[in-house]
């Protein structure tokens, strides 16, 4: 599946997902799903045990990995927090 719009609201995923376009709310990756963002989520990124990320855009409301596994490129803004999970972060992104 591919997001190249806006779209409005939280998003849990049900799918893998590209989202080129932006997601006006949180953005919710659970168990089992890949969520690869070279787009904009406009709230916080939550990562649940098992899920993937793949941040290549930006995050504004901040990242949480809550056991997932995140690879961090892009910008997130408002934080990132690891609970717990394995959270890579390139050295061109930028964490605010």
């Amino acid at each position: 599946m591919e997001i190249t719009g806006k779209h409005e609201g939280d998003l849990l995923l049900s799918n893998d997902v590209v989202i080129r376009g932006m997601v006006c709310g949180n953005l919710i990756v659970p168990n089992g799903i890949k969520a690869e963002v070279p787009g904009m989520v406009t709230k916080r990124i939550t990562v649940e045990p098992g899920g993937i990320l793949i941040l290549r855009g930006m995050a504004s409301g901040g990242v949480t990995n809550n056991g997932g596994y995140i690879e961090i490129y892009g910008m997130v803004n408002g934080g990132l927090i690891e609970n717990s999970g394995t959270t890579k972060v390139d050295p061109i992104a930028h964490i605010n």
